[in-house]
């Protein structure tokens, strides 16, 4: 997101709208692939604007180490 708005500074006023309606479809497609309904679902994205936008989340980065030999765990 943070790609197409900063040529584009005009665009930042609809971040959160943009969250808010992705968060929805989101909703949507939970409700439909898994045994969740609506009420299962917090009405709102729980999370801040800042939070969605930081490019660790939802999860860090993974790393390697010589001690897990090879696989990959999540920091």
């Amino acid at each position: 997101m943070e790609k197409l708005i900063h040529p584009n500074p005009s665009l930042q006023t609809y971040r959160a709208q943009a969250i808010a309606k992705a968060y929805k479809s989101g909703q949507d497609l939970g409700v439909r692939e898994t045994p969740l309904d609506y009420p299962d679902l917090p009405e709102t994205c729980p999370y801040t604007l800042e939070k969605v936008l930081d490019s660790q989340f939802p999860c860090p980065q993974r790393q390697t180490s010589a001690s897990s030999k090879g696989r990959l765990y999540w920091q």
